[in-house]
């Protein structure tokens, strides 16, 4: 026999059933009187649900335990309508943004309001705003799509948008979410449970008659990413993925190889706290000074800001600034990929480093001129600040078997300018660049492995660098032994540039 109880003991197998204004596992009948439709016979369009919470559900479940015609006391699933409908978000999206990349750009830059005003009492809206296409800040990838015109507030005025562009980029969305190749229609049965992706699934129904009982529930998406991958890796791989995320990359190793040679590090972060943590182990190591700073690399005020924060915290003197942002292009040929991505890397990877090149040069050249630091004490031990940039080979040469030719030409940019910025502060600071090969970190954990092990055979050391292996370029730069050294790309690749 096929009970709720079946049902909910499934789900709890996956993760912890999230408790919502529909309490925690669902099991209704249709009520005409309930002023939700999902709660109702009627038809209901693709959507995704609780778009209204700043967390929407991860995981959706729907359980048919029976559909009857009471009439004739049997079962008659078949003939009663309330067919199942899906709907590949994700899918849907790449197609709008192919045939109308303008609409595409409207629906994930306009923030809507969403709210829950259906039943009695219930009244709930997010701690903001949020676009129906969500795309991740450091990716430029799609991760989420809210799509329910019931639970959809009025559509604001935008900066860039107006709301009639909105409405229309709405239409063209709703006609390709509504397209027979698209739309997938089946039956649900007893004994079937359906589980989907609610942040890239949309779901509906026809409309039915008789009486059909529905069970199931919601997932929290963390609790069920959580569950999937103790699931598919042994324990110490999980351990792993986890420490590594915070402890790995070029930055701490540059962090690292400094605190070890004595000097007091201030490391920047964007979003991932875990830097704080990371301070912490170094001053504890090293016995060094290590402060974490959030800081926005893409805007110059908070760059400049960050920089003057920390020079009065540090005895009032800047002595070495490694400029080590960048983010990664994911998108394959420049033409197929998203202006706005594009944007994005040349704002970070670019504008990031002539930011930082520009707050922490203002320092350099007063301190040379006054000989003071910034609270007014004599400067001791001062020859020169430095200026060291993380470019990459990717500025020399084209990459293949991957096309990334914005990431290359915002390498390219960053090499160049070093080479300009060490003839323009001759006198107070060096200016160089570093520009590392193919290096065992995060930022090339979606390059797929076939890629990767092409490059492994076109490096002539027949690897990848660990980070810790560019320690000694970063502290040559740094120092006095390389007083003479200013305008130069030292390339660090394993020999790949070479032949």
């Amino acid at each position: 026999m096929i009970t709720p109880e079946h049902t909910e003991r499934v789900l709890e197998k996956i993760a912890f059933i999230r408790l919502t204004h529909y309490g925690g596992f669902y099991d209704f009948v249709p009520d005409l009187a309930m002023a939700d439709t999902a709660y109702t016979n009627i038809a209901l369009a693709a959507h995704t649900d609780t778009t209204y919470f700043s967390d929407p559900a991860g995981l959706q479940a729907f359980h048919l335990l029976s559909h009857v015609d009471p009439s004739a006391d049997k079962n008659g699933a078949q003939s009663l309508g309330g067919q199942s409908l899906l709907v590949d978000g994700f899918y849907a999206a790449s197609i709008l943004k192919a045939e109308h990349p303008k609409a595409f750009e409207v629906l994930r830059t306009v923030k809507l309001p969403w709210h829950a005003s259906g039943n009695e009492g219930i009244t709930i809206a997010p701690d903001k705003l949020y676009p129906v296409l969500e795309v991740d800040e450091n990716t430029g990838k799609l991760h989420r799509v809210r799509w329910n015109n019931d639970d959809r507030g009025v559509v604001p005025f935008d900066d860039k948008y107006s709301p009639e562009e909105w409405y229309d980029a709405a239409r063209k969305w709703n006609e390709i979410i509504r397209r027979k190749s698209v739309e997938y229609w089946f039956q649900l049965e007893p004994g079937n449970l359906l589980i989907f992706d609610n942040w890239r699934v949309l779901h509906g129904r026809s409309a039915f008659t008789g009486i059909r009982r529905i069970c199931g529930g919601y997932i929290n998406r963390d609790d069920y990413y959580s569950r999937w991958r103790n699931t598919n890796y042994p324990r110490h791989e999980i351990l792993k993925r986890i420490i590594g995320a915070a402890g790995a990359g070029i930055g701490l190793a540059i962090a690292h190889a400094f605190a070890e040679a004595g000097a007091n590090v201030a490391i920047w972060y964007n979003s991932n706290k875990k830097a704080l943590a990371e301070a912490a182990n170094i001053e504890k190591k090293f016995g060094v000074k290590c402060k974490a700073y959030q800081v926005n690399v893409a805007t110059y005020e908070s760059v400049q800001a960050a920089v003057d924060e920390i020079v009065k915290e540090f005895n009032g003197r800047l002595d070495i600034f490694v400029a080590n942002s960048g983010i990664a292009w994911e998108e394959g040929s420049f033409l197929d990929g998203s202006l706005t991505t594009m944007e994005k890397v040349m704002k970070v990877n670019v504008d990031g480093t002539f930011y930082c090149a520009k707050a922490a040069a203002l320092h350099w050249r007063r301190q040379k001129k006054e000989g003071t630091t910034v609270d007014g004490k004599k400067l001791e031990n001062y020859l020169s600040g430095s200026f060291i940039s993380t470019a990459s080979m990717s500025g020399h040469i084209c990459n293949i078997p991957q096309m990334q030719t914005v990431y290359n030409a915002s390498k390219a940019a960053i090499i160049h300018a070093c080479k300009c910025f060490a003839v323009e502060w001759v006198g107070f600071a060096r200016a160089n660049s570093i520009s590392p090969g193919y290096v065992k970190t995060e930022i090339t954990d979606f390059v797929p492995k076939e890629t990767q092990e092409i490059w492994k055979d076109r490096i002539p050391m027949g690897r990848p660098a660990e980070p810790e292996e560019l320690k000694g370029a970063y502290l040559y730069l740094a120092s006095d032994a390389a007083s003479y050294t200013t305008g130069i790309d030292l390339l660090v690749d394993g020999g790949y540039c070479a032949p």
